[in-house]
């Protein structure tokens, strides 16, 4: 965290006391949005406890204002002593943030949007996609998963499907392509890609989305060589050789 980071807002100083007992910190970094949402502690009428250990933890929202940006989220465990679990840049994703035990081990995963494929093509942001984003606790800090969690994706999937029988929207079928991107399914990806999408500008954003997932475009395939003609028979060597 550092004022660069955000450069329109100012610094700022808090202490951090949990209720239940554990470690009590103090935190310094950049102004922290004044709305409630600022600081998750109670989760669904209970306690946040991300790691499962028995503490609070707490989640610090930072907010750089705007109309699309930025977010960025700070996670301690108020365990003794205290540690972070991670500081997660979010983008445009961090206004809403879902907290769920994704895979049965007692530890809340964050799921929340992925900002990468914003303003596509001739596309505005109203009609950019944004597809999960899902980060785990690994060794004790928040790191991205998405591929683990392929359900989420395709559940997204779904749901975007069905909005699309209720009518054409670009987000919603670049959603889907961008899901399938993201789980690594290239061929799949560029399948709906080619029957969804209905825009003009469709190889622009097809160049896009391999840029921005990192996607290297597949290398031309050489024209065969001619084929070489037979050469000409030497002639027999005079006699004596």
């Amino acid at each position: 965290m550092t004022k660069s980071k955000f450069p329109r807002v100012e610094s700022m100083k808090m202490r951090i006391v949990p209720a239940g007992g554990g470690s009590v910190i103090d935190y310094t970094g950049t102004w922290v949005n004044p709305d409630p949402r600022a600081f998750v502690i109670g989760w669904e009428g209970g306690q946040l406890d991300l790691d499962g250990d028995g503490f609070e933890d707490v989640m610090i929202q930072n907010y750089s204002g705007g109309v699309h940006c930025c977010y960025n989220y700070v996670i301690y465990s108020l365990a003794k002593p205290a540690k972070k679990l991670g500081d997660i840049p979010m983008k445009d994703c961090g206004e809403k943030i879902g907290l769920q035990d994704l895979n049965g081990d007692k530890k809340l995963e964050i799921v929340t949007c992925n900002p990468d494929f914003t303003y596509l093509g001739d596309q505005p942001y109203s009609e950019s996609p944004f597809p999960p984003a899902i980060y785990t606790l690994k060794d004790g800090q928040y790191q991205r998963a998405d591929r683990e969690f392929r359900q989420v994706f395709l559940d997204d999937i779904q749901a975007q499907r069905e909005a699309l029988g209720k009518g054409y929207r670009p987000a919603n079928a670049l959603q889907i392509v961008a899901d399938y991107l993201m789980l690594g399914e290239e061929a799949q990806a560029w399948k709906e890609f080619d029957s969804l999408y209905q825009g003009a500008d469709k190889e622009k954003i097809k160049q896009q989305l391999m840029s921005r997932v990192g996607v290297k475009p597949a290398a031309p395939v050489p024209a065969a060589s001619p084929a070489a003609k037979p050469s000409a028979a030497l002639p027999a060597p005079a006699p004596g050789w």
